[in-house]
């Protein structure tokens, strides 16, 4: 009967030490997991981030920053059409061919990306 005790004793005993072992290897596989599913979701937020300037890149010119004409049409229709918008401005540049054929493709350049500087500068104050 003692052999009995014994034998149930052990086996209970090791049972208990594997399930304790199984459950701190789960726990480990579980962090493990989660470290690479929380790395790779940084790689996708990344990505995205870029894949968002990409596109905002594709909405706005290069050289003065603001919005492309289809880009600002399209936008100005929504604003419209929801009754948000409060004031438009179109600006039309007359002669702007006579600074570029009098000083330069260059100081034209410098010239646009000044006015949008400018343009996209609000005075809250």
């Amino acid at each position: 009967m003692a052999r009995l005790a014994t034998a149930l004793l052990a086996a209970t005993a090791s049972g208990a030490f594997g399930y304790g072992f199984w459950q701190r290897h789960r726990r480990h596989l579980e962090t493990r997991k989660l470290g690479e599913v929380r790395e790779r979701t940084q790689e996708l937020q990344a990505e995205v981030s870029k894949l968002v300037a990409q596109v905002e890149a594709l909405h706005r010119d290069s050289l003065t920053g603001l919005l492309t004409r289809d880009q600002w049409e399209s936008e100005a229709a929504v604003l419209l059409a929801r009754g948000q918008a409060r004031a438009m401005l179109w600006i039309d540049l007359d002669r702007f061919k006579d600074v570029n054929s009098s000083f330069g493709h260059l100081a034209g350049n410098a010239v646009l990306a000044e006015i949008g500087k400018r343009l996209r500068t609000t005075d809250d104050g």
